[in-house]
């Protein structure tokens, strides 16, 4: 049975586009490929910590997202969530039939990230 769709938005309505900032999306729009009614969560802590738990807890095979921060997706990915990075130009629902074509997320998270000054 496929499993929920996650998507980081910018409003709750159906034709939102995703947000561009992933901590701070404001809402998680959860759609169930079965055809259910979509579910929005609020991301009401605005924090990268807060949407990657947010998404994990709705069980979803596949997140698509405007951008993603290394370490969320590093943390999703060892959830078995899939990851797809989309633009924030169309509605975010459109872009669930064409994931496999999105391209995955750069991963670099912060502790690997050569900082200026360090050798």
């Amino acid at each position: 049975m496929p499993s929920p769709v996650a998507l980081t938005v910018c409003a709750n309505g159906l034709d939102t586009p995703l947000s561009p900032f992933f901590g701070l999306a404001p809402w998680l729009m959860v759609l169930d490929p079965k055809g259910a009614a979509p579910v929005w969560l609020r991301n009401s802590e605005s924090s990268v910590a807060y949407m990657v738990e947010l998404i994990r807890g709705q069980g979803p095979s596949l997140a698509i997202c405007g951008h993603i921060p290394g370490d969320a997706a590093l943390a999703l990915i060892a959830a078995g969530i899939e990851l797809r990075v989309g633009p924030c130009s169309v509605p975010a629902r459109s872009l669930i039939p064409i994931a496999a074509t999105l391209p995955t997320p750069g991963i670099a998270p912060m502790q690997a990230r050569s900082r200026p000054g360090s050798a």
